[in-house]
């Protein structure tokens, strides 16, 4: 097996990915409360908010990538724990993580039976939305998936999300250290 199988199919490589994105997103994190926090004269306001938005937008997608990167190691461990190989990619996409979109998060973790609470589950479907069309894309591919990430309000923070996150990570990481 080369270095690109090993490292593609090792949780821990998987896991590492995930905590520098988590990194990245925390550098954004701070550049953001920065910019929420000054106060301007009015005729900055407009790119002050487009500021705002920017690194919003960026955090939450390099956050939700970080999860993804979790997710996934968590589930390759789980595989792999049952004396089982990873071969190449279609094994890993069809018989690890058993999913046609690799996006699916949250059925990825419910696979692997990485129990994940309710407030849990909907921080990582709000950051879903942003690595797949929100952080990177200003419409989605349909009109319902824009009703839905508006009308349920899946395009913001909430209060306790970073406690949530760390939670996340800290069973993650119980996890493949078991």
């Amino acid at each position: 097996m080369s270095d690109f199988d090993s490292e593609m199919f090792s949780h821990y490589y998987w896991f590492d990915t995930a905590e520098k994105l988590k990194i990245s997103a925390d550098v954004l994190f701070d550049k953001l409360s920065d910019l929420c926090g000054q106060t301007q004269r009015p005729e900055n306001l407009l790119e002050r908010r487009k500021q705002q938005l920017a690194v919003f937008q960026s955090y939450m997608m390099l956050l939700g990538f970080s999860l993804e990167n979790l997710i996934k190691a968590v589930s390759i461990k789980s595989y792999t724990s049952q004396n089982k190989s990873v071969i190449d990619f279609r094994n890993l996409q069809n018989d690890v993580w058993q999913v046609n979109n690799a996006h699916d998060l949250l059925v990825i973790a419910e696979k692997c039976n990485f129990i994940l609470t309710g407030n849990e589950k909907d921080l990582v479907a709000r950051h879903a939305e942003f690595l797949i069309w929100a952080g990177r894309y200003h419409i989605p591919k349909d009109k319902l998936k824009y009703d839905e990430a508006f009308g349920q309000q899946k395009l913001r923070r909430k209060k306790g999300d970073h406690i949530l996150i760390e939670s996340i990570f800290l069973k993650g990481k119980q996890y493949l250290n078991s």
